[in-house]
């Protein structure tokens, strides 16, 4: 703050509300630029710190399955893996309302059981409602037993990934992590 009307009390105040200085209007320019340069320095330094935190945060799951002990496997992921958060389990589409729109959600696990995308009316909608409440979220087929062709239309419809029912956590981290990097998780054959 440069102020023409300096107080001890109005600048007790700015300090406390987190100002970086207080000056006057009479200050030497040359000190001036030193306290800009030195307030440029710390919101780097903070800038930086923030980057290093985001790289270290936790990578947010949002479930739709209505399987108990599905549910209870990736929570169990999640603990294990202390990178992944669950945010929410949804039971089935249905439950998700266009107010639960989700950008920080970075995977959308979805259960090829309890979702049945091919067996619905439009399951292109069904991909476009997902993508349009979870924006940023890659999605990911599990508990899935899909054919070749019914697996190449998910991918056509967003779909970066493809895990079976018996998939262990050591290979479910693998997969998660290659999704998130941008990469395709499928059979070989499939990627061929």
């Amino acid at each position: 703050i440069i102020t023409a009307y300096p107080t001890y009390e109005t600048a007790v105040d700015a300090i406390k509300m987190g100002i970086f200085d207080y000056v006057s209007k009479t200050v030497d320019p040359r000190e001036l630029l030193e306290k800009i340069g030195k307030a440029l320095e710390q919101r780097n330094r903070e800038i930086t710190e923030k980057i290093g935190d985001s790289l270290q945060k936790k990578r947010n799951i949002i479930l739709v399955c209505n399987h108990i002990l599905v549910q209870g496997g990736i929570e169990n992921f999640c603990r294990e893996n202390s990178t992944y958060h669950l945010m929410h389990t949804y039971h089935s589409i249905s439950y998700i309302k266009s107010n639960d729109f989700n950008q920080q959600s970075e995977l959308l696990l979805l259960c090829q059981e309890c979702l049945n995308p091919l067996e619905s009316e439009d399951p292109g909608k069904i991909f476009f409602q997902l993508r349009g409440w979870f924006p940023n979220a890659r999605m990911v087929m599990i508990n899935n037993n899909l054919g070749e062709a019914e697996k190449i239309l998910l991918i056509k419809w967003g779909v970066k990934g493809f895990l079976p029912e018996n998939t262990s956590m050591e290979n479910m981290k693998k997969a998660l992590d290659f999704v998130l990097k941008g990469e395709l998780w499928s059979s070989r054959e499939l990627t061929n």
